[in-house]
């Protein structure tokens, strides 16, 4: 039997401190010898991965995008819950359905639209805030 102090553990799977070969490498060295693609790829990270589809900034606009958009559609939400009619509630509904159409729709790829959403939205939410129409 191998003695505790000879066994080191990955999760909840303990293995011979000489690896999972019976060698005296380090397992994490076994691992990185045998290079991306071989055992599947999945438990080695390969040092040719592929570069990022957006740019940091690309990404911070469309989180901000979205975020107003998320705003603009909560301020429709509280104005409909607040309504004094149902007629009110129906025509601030009917403002906020392509708010959740549009929200549903962008990507990070549209970054035309995202930046249409940067320029228009702030406007828009401080007109639904003040309890008037966005329009």
């Amino acid at each position: 039997m191998i003695s505790p102090d000879r066994l080191v553990g990955s999760g909840s799977k303990a293995e011979p401190a000489g690896g999972v070969y019976g060698s005296a490498v380090p397992r994490e060295q076994q691992l990185l010898n045998r290079g991306p693609g071989k055992n599947g790829g999945s438990d080695v990270m390969s040092h040719q991965a592929r570069p990022p589809r957006w740019t940091v900034q690309e990404m911070d606009d469309f989180e901000q995008a979205r975020a107003l958009l998320n705003a603009v559609i909560a301020e429709y939400s509280a104005l409909i819950a607040e309504a004094p009619s149902r007629e009110a509630a129906q025509a601030l509904h009917a403002e906020r359905v392509p708010l959740l159409a549009e929200r549903d729709r962008l990507t990070a790829d549209d970054q035309e639209r995202v930046a249409e959403i940067l320029r228009e939205m702030p406007g828009r939410l401080s007109a639904v805030r003040a309890g008037g129409r966005g329009d």
